[in-house]
């Protein structure tokens, strides 16, 4: 199974090239790999919705860039009474579930984001842009949507053919 890059391209045309007689000339030897597929469709609503990501991503570097701030912020969580096992975490670009990860957790922490605003003036002054109702409400559908794809991801690995999800999709 191979990515979309076109370096994978090249070597399986090479392949075929040097093992003629594969079954049905190699024809199901090239297999999409379904991850990487869904990994490009995830970046593209990621991108499309980059306003209220990228809103939501610097809120949550600001409050990880230090340890006074994240002290603040658990603090906030606490009287909030969000039941929350998990604390912001930042997240690779070039990683979908990084993203996914760090957008969960600040949906799932969107109230205490509203109260740390009135607890930090520090926070109002060093942001261009603090997160809205609206930033989270797009979040939220695209943590709802990466949820489902996610666990798309994982399905594979229950069947021995790996075009399977592609055709009872």
């Amino acid at each position: 199974m191979v990515d979309n890059a076109s370096s994978n391209d090249k070597a399986i045309a090479y392949l075929l090239r040097k093992q003629p007689n594969l079954y049905d000339e190699g024809r199901h030897f090239h297999i999409r790999c379904m991850a990487h597929i869904l990994n490009l469709i995830l970046k593209d609503g990621l991108r499309e919705n980059n306003y209220h990501v990228e809103c939501i991503r610097k809120a949550v570097r600001h409050i990880r860039n230090s340890t006074q701030i994240m002290t603040k912020f658990k603090k906030c969580i606490e009287e909030s009474n969000v039941q929350s096992s998990r604390f912001l975490c930042g997240d690779m670009p070039t990683r979908w579930n990084s993203t996914y990860e760090m957008l969960k957790t600040a949906v799932d922490l969107r109230e205490v984001f509203f109260s740390y605003e009135v607890q930090d003036s520090s926070y109002i002054h060093d942001l261009e842009r603090l997160p809205e109702h609206s930033d989270f409400g797009a979040c939220e559908k695209l943590v709802e949507l990466s949820s489902r794809l996610k666990k798309k991801l994982h399905q594979p690995h229950q069947s021995p053919w790996p075009t399977y999800l592609l055709e009872k999709s």
